[in-house]
């Protein structure tokens, strides 16, 4: 994926898990959503937000 400059569409998807605030559980109000994402997917990330600012910091805008 990463020569042909294809990121995996499983890699882009999140699943959504909601969980407690405050309060009781059964009410919407005191429930928050939290994105669950692909681990593969953030390290890629990572790895080329890591390459590019080191790339800008060494040649600058």
């Amino acid at each position: 994926c990463w020569e042909a400059g294809h990121f995996p569409q499983q890699w882009k998807e999140a699943n959504i898990a909601m969980r407690p605030t405050s309060g009781k559980m059964l009410q919407l109000e005191n429930l928050s959503p939290t994105s669950l994402t692909s681990c593969i997917g953030k390290l890629l990330e990572h790895i080329i937000l890591t390459r590019l600012s080191k790339h800008m910091e060494d040649h600058g805008p």
